[in-house]
């Protein structure tokens, strides 16, 4: 195996721990996307003991898994899918009287309603709440509203989720108490101390980025994985020759030049341009230019690489290292290609 993924069950159970000692709410383990790319499946085994409930984003990832805690399926009703045979412990997201035509009247369902806050993607609209329990409740004796929730979808603006949550207190305030699940807090919202004590109605906290260490980690929180690949070959390179596609590096003396195993087809050195052609992406993408991002690590001592990442290689200088040495790729497990083995440690 000369690419893999070690994940770190200590570290994990160590983030739950710094949760609970600041909440004493229940906890909604956010598992969604293959658990942040670590697996599902045993990501859910580690957290299943420790956590009270656990959420996914589709009905599929759901019925996978063989936990017996309930399961809270964030997306919402669609036509596209079946609800006829799904396990007791999963609930479901509505947010819209179609969603309940796509429900078999014979058999019982328990969900969460999603209110729009901001963010425009799902959700019922606030001042259609009331009138949307009282349909469900008149002309739906199946359907078992469990739980209220909305998403804090900028929760590092704390002025603007401060009005998120005060619009969605307003709006729950009726139900508190007889629909017993309030949530809307996630992993930014709950290092804000600010918005976690506006949040003083709700009962329930949704995690994920704050399980794996992808946030926190200025809070003590703890990254919980970390790729890994071996030096497959290596060769000597004297000084002024070229080295790579296009023959665009020329090795400034004379080096050892190292093959790692791992490249473009892993998802390795890949990013994506979420900010389009600002100024500010324009200057960050000249100064990675002339000072490029440590992506390679040995022994927490960075290791250049020479050239581009290939297909499925690359080309590092290892000058001071020799074949089998294990490097450290500082790679996202949420991008990383799934073929890279997951290792629980």
């Amino acid at each position: 195996m000369n690419v893999w993924c070690e994940v770190y069950k200590d570290k994990i159970i160590h983030n739950v721990d710094l949760i609970k000692k600041k909440s004493s709410k229940k906890l909604m383990a956010v598992i969604k996307s293959n658990a942040y790319g670590l697996g599902i499946n045993e990501i859910s085994s580690i957290l299943s003991p420790l956590v009270d409930s656990f959420a996914v984003s589709t009905l599929e990832e759901a019925q996978s898994l063989t936990i017996e805690k309930d399961i809270l399926v964030l997306t919402p009703l669609c036509v596209f899918q079946d609800y006829n045979d799904i396990n007791s412990n999963i609930i479901l997201t509505i947010d819209d009287e179609e969603d309940l035509s796509y429900l078999n009247m014979e058999k019982q369902y328990r969900v969460h309603i999603y209110v729009n806050t901001g963010m425009n993607r799902f959700g019922i609209e606030i001042d259609k709440l009331p009138k949307f329990i009282d349909y469900i409740k008149s002309n739906y004796k199946n359907v078992i509203i469990e739980g209220i929730y909305t998403h804090l979808h900028n929760a590092k603006n704390t002025n603007y989720s401060l009005k998120q949550i005060e619009n969605f207190k307003r709006c729950v305030t009726p139900y508190i108490g007889i629909i017993p699940n309030i949530h809307c807090l996630n992993s930014n919202g709950f290092l804000n101390d600010v918005l976690y004590e506006a949040c003083d109605f709700t009962n329930f906290i949704r995690i994920g980025n704050l399980l794996y260490g992808y946030s926190g980690l200025d809070k003590g929180f703890k990254q919980t994985y970390s790729f890994k690949s071996k030096i497959l070959k290596s060769f000597k390179v004297t000084k002024g020759n070229t080295v790579g596609y296009g023959d665009k590096y020329k090795a400034p003396r004379d080096m050892l030049i190292g093959v790692l195993p791992i490249g473009k087809i892993h998802n390795f050195y890949c990013s994506v341009n979420r900010h389009g052609l600002s100024l500010i992406n324009l200057l960050r993408i000249i100064y990675r230019f002339f000072v490029p991002l440590k992506e390679l690590y040995f022994e927490d001592k960075p290791i250049n690489i020479i050239s581009q990442p290939n297909m499925d290689n690359t080309l590092i200088d290892a000058t001071h290292l020799k074949v089998g040495d294990i490097i450290t790729v500082k790679l996202s497990p949420i991008i990383a290609d799934s073929s890279i083995k997951r290792i629980y440690l």
